[in-house]
């Protein structure tokens, strides 16, 4: 991938989420504006569909694009998957938050006051960012998904499916949705390697794989993590009792957790997690599915991206490096 590091752009796309599209005309147009004056670059809206967005940049393969995801964290994983999937290697990706969770953008320095974003976003230049791989299995059939925040079984995937259902979204959608799931889901059992080495066999409520720190709405549950470094951080919670998982779901909230005797930690460039019995839920970036086997691995400096250097999740370009 060419080291560029401008913000010059042929043309800015900017998805919109069904929510980012109900917004007011007036602001959706003002946004444009202040993205066109700031990097000097036409803005094109797109709603969040794929044949939309192929049909545009299909229209010019070499062009240097910026594509921003107005909405959330799947929003932004939706614009990833389709910038790798179209094969386009000329993109620059940034975030506008607007959902529930923002929670790469948290990782990623990104201011979350949309308004107050959009000016940022204007005067900022890419960063290289760190992409996870997965690969999943389900009854002999496999899948591939690319991600930039968190991947993560057990209740996570519960939590997803409880967070899509919810009628009315609020500041504790997530927290309610985790209560939710925690009295009513089962720990799967699994076997998992790191690296190729044999690291946990058992039951485990929850086994995160954080390329970014937050997932469920600013739980830090990976707090340790670089969006930068070419490792993944690896946070498990055994079968415990359901007392002690509420307990441990708080402090994940604060990033405490990683103290606790009875939860896991790791790092590796590849992760290898097989069911062994029936599937296991897996939540990719907000997006939940069922899985008998998962493979996770890191790209390094996969994707470049419009984020804040002092951003807790870089590491390196923090200290000038590359």
């Amino acid at each position: 991938m060419p080291a560029m590091h401008s913000n010059s752009y042929d043309e800015i796309l900017l998805l919109l989420s069904p929510a980012a599209a109900k917004l007011s005309r007036s602001r959706l147009e003002r946004w444009s504006r202040v993205l066109e004056e700031g990097f000097g670059s036409p803005v094109v809206r797109l709603h969040g569909d794929q044949p939309a967005f192929r049909k545009k940049v299909e229209e010019s393969q070499e062009a240097r694009r910026l594509v921003l995801a107005a909405g959330g964290d799947g929003t932004l994983n939706l614009a990833v998957n389709w910038v790798k999937k179209l094969g386009l290697f000329n993109v620059v990706l940034g975030a506008l938050p607007l959902g529930t969770g923002k929670d790469w953008a948290k990782s990623a320095g990104v201011p979350l006051d949309p308004d107050a974003c959009v000016a940022w976003l204007a005067a900022q230049k890419p960063l290289f960012c760190d992409l996870g791989v997965a690969e999943w299995r389900r009854n002999h059939e496999t899948s591939r998904s690319c991600f930039v925040n968190v991947t993560s079984l057990g209740i996570s995937a519960d939590v997803d499916l409880y967070v899509k259902e919810a009628k009315v979204r609020h500041p504790f959608l997530y927290l309610v949705a985790a209560l939710r799931a925690i009295l009513g889901s089962s720990p799967p059992e699994v076997k998992v390697y790191l690296d190729g080495q044999s690291w946990f066999q058992g039951k485990t409520w929850l086994l995160a794989i954080g390329n970014g720190r937050y997932f469920g709405g600013g739980m830090a549950v990976t707090p340790n993590a670089f969006l930068d470094d070419g490792l993944l951080d690896v946070i498990l919670v055994p079968q415990v009792s359901r007392l002690n998982l509420l307990a441990s779901f708080y402090q994940i909230y604060l990033g405490s957790h990683i103290r606790r005797k009875d939860v896991l930690s790791g790092q590796a460039s590849e992760i290898s997690i097989d069911c062994e019995e029936g599937l296991m839920g897996v939540d990719l970036d907000g997006d939940a599915t069922l899985a008998d086997q998962l493979q996770v691995r890191t790209e390094h400096r996969g994707i470049e991206v419009l984020a804040s250097p002092e951003g807790p999740g870089f590491k390196r370009q923090k200290r000038g490096g590359v």
